[in-house]
């Protein structure tokens, strides 16, 4: 995922790419081709952004088809080495579609 924060302008953009569905166990079962565009806005550090699009799956795995997926991130800009050097929050959301999608107690993480 590449998040691109405006600070000036308050606002969040880009696109989030090489997504997998994994297990319970946190392995990666399929791959998923495509991107989600990502938007939202910055306020004193506080992010908020949604990720939306659709997803189609990739190999000869048993999942086919597409899903419209849509992602809710929500978190914090944080000091690491440098001021305002990293983000951290949640993520949930779902898509529906040839294959459903659940994504709850999500995490990201990003440094610069």
């Amino acid at each position: 995922m590449t998040m691109n924060v405006g600070f000036a302008s308050n606002t969040i953009g880009s696109s989030v790419s090489n997504l997998n569905v994994v297990d319970t166990e946190g392995e990666p079962e399929q791959l998923l081709g495509g991107s989600l565009t990502l938007s939202g806005s910055e306020n004193n550090g506080i992010l908020t952004a949604t990720a939306t699009g659709s997803l189609t799956a990739v190999g000869k795995e048993n999942v086919r088809g597409s899903s419209s997926v849509t992602l809710n991130l929500n978190g914090n800009v944080l000091t690491d080495t440098s001021d305002g050097d990293t983000v951290h929050g949640t993520m949930d959301g779902s898509g529906t579609g040839n294959f459903d999608i659940s994504v709850y107690n999500g995490g990201c993480y990003g440094s610069n």
